[in-house]
C-alpha cells in the first residue's frame, strides 16, 4: 500500500509521474501497479431528472413516471379536453368507449332535434374568451384557465345539449356606458390598459393579458343581453359560459381572477327591461365581495354562501387580517353621487351561501385560523346585513369549517334562503355559480355533488316564473365543474335533480350558522322566526353514536330558550327538552373518561383523537347529572 512505501519510494514515483507527457499516458508505456489502473474507470452516474408534470384536471404537481395524478387520480393524457367529463380519467385519451357512447345517446332527447322556437334555455358562450390567460410561465399554472371552459362545453357537446337542446345568442362586447352604472371610470380604464400590455397583474393572483379586456366586456355583454333575453320572453332561463369571472370584482378594484362584475350587469340590465325586484344568489365557495359592495346601499336582495375555515387559507401562507378590517378595505364607502346608478334598482336582494368573506383558497402550506378567530370572522361576516336603508337585503351565511356537502347547502336553502326569496318574490333570480365548492376542487376543499347543485337551482326555477339567469363564477376541477355546470343546465332544460331530500340532517356547526343567521335576520324578515323557533324544538338535543352533547342555553331575547354561540361541536339544547338526555349513560361515560385519563401520548394523537379532546375538556360538553 501506498501508505506503507518508504520515502524514497514515494519519491521516485512522484518524479516519474511528473516527467510523464500526456502522449506517454495515451501510449501507456509505463507499468502501474493495480491502485494506478483505471482500466475499470467509469463516469460518474448523474442522477435521473425528476419528471415534472401538471394534471390536466386539477392543476396539481405531480413527481415521477407516474401517469396518473397524486390528487385526484385523472391520466395526464385524459380526453377531459374533448368529451368533457364523459371521458374516462384512469385511460389515455383515444375517443370514446362503448360504455361513453352509450351514456352519449343516453343522455341525448330526442326533443334535441326541436325547432329554434321551441327552445327556452339560452346559452352565452364566445370562443374569444379563451384568449385570456396567464401570460407568465411560473411553477404551478394558474386555476383560472381557459381550459375550464373547454372541458364545459366539451361535456355538453357530447351530452347533445349545447349546441343541440339550448340555442345560443350572439355575443356583443359591453359598453362603457353599461360598466359605468357598475364600476368607477378609472376601473374601467385600468382595465382597457391591459389590452396595451403583453402581461400585467392587478393584484398577485389577478392575471390579464392583451385579450383580458375584450374577453371581460365579451363576459359581461353576454350576461346582459342573457338577462334582456329572459325577461323580455324570448328565452325563458339561461347559462352564461363565461370567464373572466365576476363576483370579487367591486366598484373601484379587480380582484379575485375577477375584471368586471358580470352579475351585478345582468341585474342592472334586468332593470332596464322591467326587472323590479332582483335575487342573486351566490354559492360560491368564497365570498362575493364585489357583489356586496356594489349592491350594499340598494334593496338588491344577496344572498351568499360562503366558508371560513381553518381548512382554507389565504394563497401563499400569508396571515389573515381582521375581517372587519378587510371589509372596511373593500368595501366602498363614499359620496352618493358614485352610488348614483347601481341605487337606481329599487329591491335587490343579495343572498351569499358557503363562501368566504377572507376571499381565500386551499393551498398547501397555508396557516391556520384559531377556532375562536373562525368564530368571530363568522360572526362579523354574518353581521353584514346592508346599509343605508337597505338593512337585510343582504344575506350572509359563513360556513365556518371546510368540507361542507350538499345536506349543509340544502339546510340552508330550506331554512334561509327560500323563505327569504319567497316573502321578497322577486322577478328575476341570478344564480353566481362558482362550482369550486364541489366535490374534488383543489381550491374549495368542500364537498357539493352536481346534484346538490340541481337540487338548489331546481328549487330556485320554481320562483319568478322560472326567469332565472345562472352565471359561471369559480370552479377549478375540470372534471367536477363540467358534470355540475350539466346538471345544472338539465334543470333549466325542465329535468328532474333527482331524488330531493326531504328531511336534511345538518352537520353541528353547519346548523350552529343557519340558526345565527335566522337570529340576525328576523329582525328583518319576520317569517323566519317561527322557522328558528321550529328548529329549537327540533334539534334540541342532537344524539351522536358516543356521546350526547347539548348547548349551553340562556333565557336572553325575545324567544325562550335563545342561545349564545359556542363552539361549532357544540348543538342546541332548549331547557324544555332537557329532560330527553339520557342522565345514567351520561353518568357512565363520565366515569370511563376518569379511568382512560391516564392513556399514553400515541393512544392521544392517534385514531381515538376525538376522545382525546373530549377528555381533555376542550369540547366544553356540559352533561346534566355530573
Amino acid at each position: 500500500m501506498v501508505g506503507n512505501m518508504k520515502p524514497d519510494v514515494k519519491s521516485k514515483k512522484a518524479r516519474r509521474q511528473k516527467k510523464m507527457t500526456l502522449e506517454d499516458m495515451y501510449n501507456n508505456q509505463y507499468d502501474f501497479d493495480d491502485e494506478d489502473d483505471d482500466s475499470d474507470w467509469e463516469p460518474v452516474q448523474k442522477p435521473a431528472a425528476v419528471v415534472k408534470w401538471f394534471c390536466v384536471n386539477c392543476t396539481m404537481v405531480n413527481l415521477g413516471d407516474d401517469s396518473h395524478c397524486d390528487i385526484c387520480g385523472e391520466h395526464k393524457e385524459s380526453g377531459i379536453l374533448k368529451h368533457g367529463y364523459f371521458a374516462s380519467p384512469f385511460l389515455k385519451e383515444a375517443g370514446l368507449s362503448q360504455n361513453e357512447l352509450e351514456v352519449k345517446e343516453r343522455y341525448k332527447d330526442p326533443c334535441s332535434q326541436i325547432s329554434e322556437s321551441g327552445k327556452f334555455t339560452a346559452v352565452g358562450f364566445d370562443e374569444r374568451m379563451l384568449l385570456h390567460s396567464e401570460v407568465e410561465m411560473k411553477s404551478h399554472p394558474h386555476p383560472e384557465r381557459p381550459d375550464r371552459l373547454r372541458a364545459i362545453t366539451a361535456s355538453l357537446a357530447t351530452a347533445g345539449i349545447f349546441p343541440g337542446r339550448c340555442f345560443p345568442i350572439s355575443a356583443r362586447e359591453i359598453t362603457e356606458e353599461e360598466l359605468h352604472m357598475v364600476h368607477s371610470l378609472e376601473h374601467i380604464q385600468s382595465v382597457e390598459l391591459t389590452s396595451q400590455l403583453l402581461a400585467s397583474y392587478f393584484t398577485p393572483d389577478t392575471y390579464a393579458n392583451e385579450h383580458s379586456a375584450r374577453a371581460a366586456r365579451l363576459a359581461a355583454g353576454l350576461c346582459a343581453d342573457l338577462a334582456s333575453e329572459i325577461l323580455s320572453g324570448h328565452a325563458k332561463n339561461g347559462f352564461a359560459l363565461v370567464r373572466p369571472p365576476g363576483h370579487h370584482a367591486g366598484i373601484r378594484q379587480a380582484m379575485g381572477f375577477c375584471l368586471h362584475n358580470n352579475a351585478a350587469v345582468a341585474a342592472l340590465a334586468a332593470q332596464g327591461v322591467g326587472a323590479k325586484r332582483v335575487l342573486i344568489v351566490d354559492w360560491d365557495v368564497h365570498h362575493g365581495n364585489g357583489t356586496q359592495e356594489i349592491f350594499d346601499g340598494s334593496k338588491t336582495v344577496i344572498c351568499s354562501l360562503s366558508c371560513i375555515s381553518p381548512y382554507i387559507g389565504m394563497r401563499g401562507g400569508s396571515s389573515i387580517p381582521a375581517l372587519a378590517q378587510l371589509m372596511r378595505k373593500y368595501c366602498f364607502i363614499g359620496e352618493d353621487e358614485e352610488r348614483r346608478h347601481y341605487n337606481g334598482l329599487t329591491h335587490c336582494l343579495v343572498c351569499v351561501l358557503g363562501t368566504s368573506l377572507l376571499n381565500s383558497t386551499c393551498q398547501p402550506g397555508s396557516r391556520n385560523m384559531e377556532k375562536d378567530t373562525l368564530r368571530n370572522h363568522a360572526h362579523v361576516a354574518e353581521n353584514l346585513v346592508g346599509s343605508m336603508g337597505a338593512e337585510g337585503y343582504c344575506v350572509n351565511v359563513p360556513w365556518s369549517r371546510g368540507g361542507v356537502g350538499d345536506n349543509d347547502y340544502l339546510f340552508a336553502f330550506q331554512h334561509v334562503v327560500l323563505p327569504i326569496a319567497s316573502a321578497f318574490s322577486p322577478d328575476f333570480i341570478i344564480i353566481s355559480a362558482g362550482f369550486d365548492a364541489a366535490r374534488g376542487d383543489p381550491l374549495g376543499c368542500c364537498d357539493v355533488t352536481p346534484s346538490g347543485f340541481a337540487q338548489m337551482t331546481h328549487a330556485l326555477n320554481a320562483l319568478s316564473g322560472g326567469k332565472l339567469l345562472v352565471i359561471l363564477e369559480g370552479g377549478y376541477n375540470l372534471r367536477s365543474i363540467s358534470s355540475s355546470a350539466t346538471a345544472v343546465i338539465k334543470v333549466l332544460l325542465g329535468e328532474s335533480p333527482g331524488c330531493e331530500a326531504e328531511n336534511v340532517v345538518p352537520s353541528k356547526s353547519g346548523l350552529l350558522t343557519v340558526m345565527e343567521v335566522l337570529k340576525i335576520q328576523m329582525k328583518f324578515w319576520p317569517t323566519l322566526e317561527p322557522i328558528l323557533l321550529k328548529l329549537n324544538l327540533q334539534w334540541g338535543t342532537y344524539a351522536l353514536p358516543n356521546r350526547i352533547v347539548c348547548l349551553r342555553s340562556q333565557r336572553t331575547g325575545p324567544m325562550h330558550g335563545t342561545y349564545s354561540r359556542l363552539d361549532h361541536d357544540t348543538v342546541l339544547a332548549m331547557p324544555s327538552s332537557l329532560h330527553l338526555l339520557n342522565v345514567p349513560y351520561c353518568q357512565e361515560k363520565q366515569k370511563k373518561k376518569r379511568q382512560r385519563a391516564g392513556v399514553p401520548v400515541w393512544w392521544q394523537w392517534g385514531r381515538k383523537r376525538w376522545l382525546y379532546h373530549l377528555l381533555s375538556g376542550d369540547l366544553h360538553v356540559r352533561l346534566k347529572g355530573v
